[in-house]
């Protein structure tokens, strides 16, 4: 059975601990760089991002012949800096014709020995798609690209035979507008293997060949963002 201690922020299989998607990727140096952004900040920008995770997955939770008045009165219902977060995702709902299936689950992989919480899946037109939801203004899609690619394989393990045909991470503003990006996984789950075996220590020549080559494909320099204002760094950062 898995488990999860939000304290530690550590997934448990049968009560023994196991490393979790971001973890791996992280640890191998190829998710976002946020280390030269105040701890407060940082961690008022994960608060809040959770927060807009789980008003979007409780608009999908909704049921009935009356989906609109219920989406208004969820976003309503949350403190007024979380609602425009809200209102773009009612803005995607309208516009895309997204139907969900599910949001939020916890997930296990047997077979290469990882867990998750996957964000969203459900339908885009005839397309069964896994969607992330990101408050940032700017997303990192290349860190996104390889969490979506282990969510998809969870995904695989969890149902063989509900097909995932695209991952996207879909950007919720402040300004109530959004942004749905398409992320390709077929390189980037090859970027995550090697992660994960850099993780466990079993990694090879190739495996870092692997990782340095997307790094340089998609990593940008890190710039200098010591000018930046308190403001402008909790939006880069959020969520």
């Amino acid at each position: 059975m898995l488990t999860f201690s939000p304290s530690s922020h550590t997934y448990y299989w049968h009560d023994m601990p196991v490393p979790a998607v971001t973890q791996i990727r992280d640890a191998a140096g190829l998710g976002a760089d946020y280390s030269y952004v105040d701890p407060e900040l940082l961690a008022a920008a994960a608060d809040r991002g959770t927060a807009v995770h789980e008003l979007v997955a409780t608009m999908d939770a909704c049921t009935g012949s009356r989906l609109y008045e219920q989406h208004v009165a969820l976003i309503e219902a949350v403190p007024p800096e979380l609602r425009t977060y809200g209102r773009a995702y009612l803005a995607f709902l309208r516009d895309s014709g997204y139907r969900p299936l599910d949001a939020e689950v916890m997930l296990y992989s047997e077979t290469y020995g990882f867990a998750g919480c996957r964000d969203k899946r459900g339908w885009l037109g005839r397309k069964r798609v896994i969607i992330d939801a990101k408050t940032p203004i700017a997303i990192d899609k290349p860190g996104t690209a390889i969490q979506l690619a282990a969510y998809q394989q969870l995904e695989a393990e969890r149902a063989p035979l509900e097909i995932i045909h695209a991952c996207y991470a879909l950007q919720l503003g402040a300004d109530n507008r959004y942004k749905l990006i398409h992320l390709p996984t077929e390189h980037a789950w090859r970027v995550f293997v090697a992660a994960l075996r850099q993780y466990a220590g079993t990694n090879t020549g190739v495996d870092q060949a692997i990782m340095i080559d997307w790094l340089k494909d998609n990593r940008p320099a890190r710039r200098d963002h010591g000018h930046c204002s308190s403001t402008t760094l909790r939006a880069r950062v959020g969520g």
